[in-house]
């Protein structure tokens, strides 16, 4: 299976479905299930670089602080739906003069090691569980079983349609 290597805390919101678009500097054609892998980079600007629309994630790196710095991790498995310039630009989440991959039906796993590479790179001999949200709470230690509302995620996490 196809994977990318996307710096956190945007491989957390990507996974929780808060984010739909990922932005590159490039366009790829492939359409298809995509495993979303947390890299070792921290995005130390992350709060200023969120849509002012979408606050609602700034509460969930505070409620889930382990899971958005989780590093070197498969997350979670979505489908790249599509790629489109800025121009048409179906999302607050994509960023000016970038290209928007975007993305739908995020479902989470059980937070897998494995090692990130550039680009689009394809995972071999992973054993990929799927979870739900509260088997992934628990598994992180979140015993409180907060309701998503409480944890800052969205209770509809299909994500939006490409243009």
């Amino acid at each position: 299976m196809n994977a990318l290597s996307i710096w956190q805390p945007w491989a957390s919101f990507i996974a929780l479905g808060i984010k739909n678009v990922e932005n590159r500097g490039w366009a790829t054609r492939y359409r298809g299930p995509l495993l979303i892998h947390a890299g070792k980079t921290f995005d130390e600007d992350w709060e200023e670089k969120l849509p002012a629309v979408l606050s609602h994630a700034a509460l969930a790196v505070e409620r889930w602080p382990a899971y958005f710095h989780l590093a070197g991790h498969l997350l979670a498995v979505v489908v790249l739906q599509g790629c489109a310039e800025w121009e048409d630009a179906a999302s607050p989440w994509h960023e000016e003069g970038q290209v928007g991959w975007y993305l739908r039906n995020p479902r989470l796993i059980r937070p897998l090691p494995y090692r990130g590479m550039w680009g689009i790179f394809d995972i071999q001999g992973a054993s990929i569980e799927v979870c739900d949200l509260t088997a992934l709470k628990r598994s992180m230690g979140y015993e409180n079983n907060a309701s998503d509302a409480d944890t800052g995620v969205p209770q509809d996490r299909s994500g939006a349609h490409a243009p």
